[in-house]
């Protein structure tokens, strides 16, 4: 059973579930970049030299970065091989030079090799998951390296409000690009449907329970940071951080396969946490506080439910 986005079950398929987490550490642990990850980004206004921006400014107006590396950078700084679940020691980060397609075979790469670390994969299991892989991402590819082509087409913005418009451009069709890649991922995916016929039974348990422990570990320390925070605010006792502890846990939530930076971001973890605490009835939690410190909860209750909408767009859950 799977849960909606306000941690209600659902009946999708065992194979589907198994799925959702196993790239959850793919992009949810592998980069914990700015605080404000979760809004459109800003790119820096000067030009880039590698990772360095320099010459910020040329005589009143704002040189033109490279667009094609930031875009890059963005999209792909997510996929950091060297922390993806299962540590291996053959994950090494893409060349910068990379094609998208070179880039995202890597991490099709990696993630054979986590599931092979837990289950141990046949030579025929592992070139049957790797076809269906390919297949899935082939899309998106083709759509990333047309987006790429576009902005190394495109003129020198002639002012700094331009270049923001252009980064905001950026940003969306990162965004986009992203919503590709997960799809290869979910549960309709042709790696979803072939992955139970693939795995025998032994494999399969291995890796679902090896994979539930790790996304159950995450959202267990998106709960702690949380409780942190209304410790503090709240002046939670005893008895009632581990009730509101207990409550949260349960309420794990269906968190998307590929997500955007910022997971084990402090600041994104609460938001998280707030955004399953506004979908929790009032019946259930009012009781576990006072009434003072019921005035203060429903603020960060307030706060989830605006955060909700963001929070899907960049993809964090599963649709």
């Amino acid at each position: 059973m799977e849960r909606s986005h306000d941690g209600r079950e659902t009946s999708r398929s065992r194979g589907g579930a198994v799925w959702v987490i196993v790239v959850v550490g793919l992009l949810a642990a592998s980069m914990s970049r700015a605080d404000d990850d979760i809004v459109v980004e800003e790119g820096p206004v000067g030009v880039q030299e590698g990772g360095r921006v320099v010459n910020a400014r040329i005589g009143g107006r704002v040189a033109q970065p490279n667009l094609t590396a930031h875009y890059d950078s963005v999209l792909f700084g997510v996929f950091d091989a060297a922390r993806m679940p299962f540590p291996h020691p053959a994950a090494k980060p893409a060349p910068q030079q990379a094609t998208p397609r070179d880039r995202v075979g890597l991490v099709a790469d990696e993630v054979l090799r986590r599931i092979d670390a837990v289950v141990g994969l046949t030579a025929p299991q592992r070139d049957r998951l790797r076809q269906a892989i390919d297949g899935d991402l082939e899309p998106a590819i083709e759509q990333i390296e047309a987006d790429r082509r576009r902005y190394a087409d495109l003129a020198p913005a002639g002012d700094q409000f331009a270049q923001q418009a252009t980064y905001a451009r950026l940003q969306e069709d990162v965004l986009g690009g992203r919503e590709l890649l997960a799809r290869a991922w979910d549960s309709d995916s042709l790696l979803q449907k072939i992955l139970p016929t693939t795995l025998d039974a032994e494999q399969d348990d291995r890796l679902q329970a090896a994979l539930a422990a790790r996304l159950a570990g995450r959202w267990g320390a998106a709960v702690a940071v949380a409780l942190d925070t209304l410790d503090e605010s709240l002046g939670l006792t005893t008895k009632q951080h581990a009730a509101l502890e207990q409550a949260l846990l349960a309420r794990q939530p269906r968190l998307r396969v590929l997500l955007p930076p910022g997971l084990d971001n402090s600041h994104t973890r609460f938001q998280l946490v707030c955004i399953q605490l506004a979908a929790m009835d009032e019946a259930d939690l009012k009781p576990l506080v006072t009434d003072r410190q019921w005035a203060a909860l429903e603020g960060w209750r307030q706060n989830g439910h605006t955060m909700l909408p963001h929070f899907v767009k960049q993809g964090w859950y599963e649709p």
